[in-house]
C-alpha cells in the first residue's frame, strides 16, 4: 500500500481557468488524510494559488518560444521543469482540470506494477497514455522528456508510454465517457470529452473535464456556453463531497 506522504503531485496551471485548478487541489485534500506534496508549474503567472495554499511549491514556466502557443507544448514544458524536482518515491501527474473522487485514488499494486494510468489511444504512430491522471514509481520515468515528439501524433502520452520498458508493468485504468450515460458522478449532459476514471467496480477514482486550459474549444451543449458547463462541473463535485 502506498502512503500518501510518499507522493508528490505535479500539475501545470494555465491561469484564468475558472477555479478548476483550485478545485483539483481541494479534491486531493478532501480525499487524502495526509496530503501529499505539491509542485505546480505556473503558466499563468497567477499568485492566487500560492496565497490560498501556502504548502504548494509554484514554479514559473518561463518558456517563451513560438511552440508555447500550443497547449500540449506548454503542458509538457511545465512537466519537464517540475518533475526533476520530485524527491518522493511516487509521483502523481494530475492535470488541472481533473478531480480525484476516492480516498484510495493513489493506491495500486506496486509489487506487480510500476505505473497506474489509462490508455488514451492506439494509432498508427503508437500507443499513448492519458496524461490527465497517472500515478507511478518516480524512478521509472527519470530522464523522460515530456515534450511531444510530433504534436498531435506522438504527444506527451506517447513519450511516457515508451519510457516504460515492460508494458506488463502498466496497470491500465478504465475510462467511461459521460456521453455514454454509464458514469456514476457526472451526468450524460457533459457530452464532449468529459469522462470518469475507474480502477475497479467501486466507483470512479477521478474525473476529467477536458480542455480546461482552452475552454473555448468545448462546444455549446444543453448547459449552454462552456463557462456554464465548467460551473456545473464544479457544482456537482462540491455536492458530491458533501456526502463523502
Amino acid at each position: 500500500m502506498i502512503n500518501s506522504n510518499d507522493i508528490t503531485v505535479i500539475s501545470v496551471f494555465s491561469g484564468n481557468d475558472g477555479g478548476l485548478t483550485e478545485t483539483m487541489i481541494k479534491s486531493i485534500l478532501h480525499f487524502t488524510n495526509n496530503h501529499p506534496q505539491f509542485i505546480i508549474a505556473d503558466n499563468g503567472k497567477n499568485k492566487e494559488l500560492e496565497k490560498k495554499f501556502d504548502f504548494i511549491k509554484m514554479i514559473e514556466n518561463k518558456g517563451k518560444d513560438a511552440r508555447h502557443a500550443n497547449t500540449s507544448v506548454r503542458h509538457a514544458s511545465g512537466l519537464n521543469i517540475i518533475f526533476p524536482m520530485v524527491k518522493t518515491k511516487y509521483t502523481a501527474i494530475i492535470e488541472s482540470d481533473t478531480l480525484v473522487l476516492r480516498n484510495d485514488w493513489f493506491d495500486f499494486d506496486t509489487d506487480t506494477f510500476d505505473i497506474m494510468a489509462s490508455l488514451k489511444c492506439v494509432q498508427p504512430y503508437g500507443q499513448q497514455l492519458h496524461m490527465c491522471f497517472m500515478v507511478f514509481k518516480t524512478d521509472k520515468l527519470l530522464g523522460v522528456d515530456f515534450m511531444p515528439e510530433v504534436i498531435g501524433k506522438k504527444d506527451t502520452g506517447f513519450r511516457v508510454y515508451n519510457m516504460i520498458a515492460d508494458k506488463n508493468k502498466i496497470f491500465y485504468l478504465k475510462i467511461k465517457s459521460c456521453k455514454s450515460g454509464d458514469t456514476k458522478v457526472f451526468p450524460k449532459v457533459f457530452n464532449y470529452k468529459q469522462f470518469e476514471v475507474y480502477k475497479d467496480d467501486d466507483g470512479p477514482i477521478a474525473a476529467h473535464f477536458g480542455r480546461g486550459s482552452d475552454i473555448n474549444r468545448i462546444p455549446v451543449n444543453t448547459l449552454g456556453h462552456p463557462e456554464n458547463q465548467r460551473k456545473e462541473w464544479i457544482k456537482i463535485f462540491n455536492n458530491y463531497i458533501k456526502e463523502k
